[in-house]
């Protein structure tokens, strides 16, 4: 089936063009970018599809939300999923437990395993795994010699 030209809203030609030679921008949007201009250029989905390695179904998709919704229609929309496991108060206890000597200590030491007394939700991730999840860069954990067990009471919470 021939598909005309899409045509592209005022003055998204220009946005579109930005993107695909943007360096900082997610790769995908790029990707979507290249797409539309090409969509706009009279290349079919599946010419598109070969030059982007994208499914010519999908090409058909993108075509239909910027369609509907503008560049809107490029960016992705929430996705459903398990939710987080530990809040922003969590994160925050977590950092700082991380970054401060243990309680106790009279010098600075290696963080040692908790004794087990009840296990809180993720209690299986260990100390740098759980930074790295919550988007904690390394410079936050600079200086300390973490080993990777779990913390069963990390954040004071019990079974």
């Amino acid at each position: 089936m021939y598909l005309p030209p899409l045509k592209l809203h005022r003055g998204d030609r220009d946005v579109l063009e930005s993107w695909t030679r943007s360096g900082t921008i997610e790769a995908r949007l790029a990707k979507r970018a290249r797409v539309m201009l090409m969509a706009a250029d009279g290349v079919s989905n599946r010419g598109i599809a070969d030059v982007v390695d994208m499914h010519y179904n999908q090409v058909g998709l993108l075509r239909k939300r910027y369609s509907e919704l503008g560049l809107a229609g490029l960016v992705d929309e929430e996705r459903s999923g398990r939710p987080c496991v530990y809040d922003h108060d969590d994160v925050l206890l977590l950092v700082k437990m991380v970054t401060e000597d243990p309680p106790g200590a009279t010098t600075a030491g290696r963080w040692k395993r908790w004794p087990g007394h009840g296990r809180p939700r993720g209690a299986d991730l260990g100390v740098a795994e759980l930074a790295h999840l919550q988007g904690v860069g390394p410079q936050a954990l600079a200086g300390r010699e973490l080993d990777d067990e779990p913390r069963p009471r990390l954040l004071g919470k019990s079974g």
